[in-house]
């Protein structure tokens, strides 16, 4: 059967698999698609869309069954019209890499990794092959996460979670090179750990133009000590002028500070 929507402008797949020819045949088949959502959708290994028309997309976890073949744990995502971005929930080992989002200008960044370890049959046996093989996964995705920093740098809305702030404070002890960002609007979701927050200031230092800045703390109270912490650590990090705001988000208060 042949599926015909042609005038179709929103789309949501949940917990399915879906192959990439099955991909391609959906976006032929439904020319004006703008937006695309999905939920806990696995399988395809090239998210390929060139419809200038589609300026949507939000990935909400990623799953594929282990075949047992240990083939390459990844896929990647092309969509040179895209102008929103989402990534986000759990990803476990994958790896999506962005060939082109050239015209992205809002992106949302929030997805969660699993360890290797934590994925084999047998986490508690140690050897030097275990650890090195858990050492180039995650030196895998700390290379992802600059990928990411240098492929949206142009955006002008960022939101980036827990996995960022993690990998940027890594990068910082290391002395790695961080590229400018060009964004307005900053939002930070974070387990409020101090490790995390010097990673939020590298990303400060990085967006000489932020104007917004919101920081949400994941079900943890923001007690006066850490938040006097994170202000200087902000008033350290920002070079943004006078006017630009700092909004901290735990659950459902909000404090607002100029």
């Amino acid at each position: 059967m042949v599926i015909a929507w042609k005038s179709l402008k929103s789309i949501k797949l949940e917990d399915m698999v879906v192959v990439d020819p099955e991909i391609v045949n959906l976006l032929s088949s439904c020319p004006a698609l703008e937006t695309m959502v999905f939920h806990k959708v696995g399988g395809f290994r090239r998210l390929k869309i060139n419809s200038s028309k589609v300026k949507c997309l939000s990935l909400e976890r990623y799953w594929l069954d282990d075949d047992g073949s240990g083939r390459d744990r990844s896929f990647e995502k092309f969509s040179p019209y895209l102008q929103q971005l989402e990534l986000s929930r759990d990803f476990h080992d994958f790896k999506c890499s962005l060939v082109d989002v050239s015209y992205v200008v809002d992106a949302k960044i929030t997805l969660d990794i699993t360890c290797i370890k934590d994925l084999e049959d047998n986490p508690d046996e140690d050897s030097d092959d275990e650890e090195d093989s858990c050492s180039d996964y995650h030196q895998g995705f700390k290379t992802l996460v600059q990928d990411y920093l240098q492929k949206l740098s142009c955006a002008t809305e960022l939101t980036f979670g827990t996995l960022f702030t993690q990998v940027m404070c890594i990068l910082q002890f290391k002395g790695v090179p961080i590229p400018e960002l060009k964004c307005k609007y900053l939002a930070l979701k974070l387990h409020l750990e101090k490790f995390n927050l010097y990673g939020a200031a590298g990303l400060l230092q990085a967006s000489p133009l932020v104007e917004t800045l919101n920081i949400e703390m994941e079900n943890q109270p923001v007690t006066s000590s850490n938040f006097f912490f994170l202000h200087h650590l902000c008033n350290e990090a920002l070079t943004t002028p006078p006017a630009a705001k700092l909004f901290l988000k735990e659950n459902t208060d909000i404090f607002n500070y100029h």
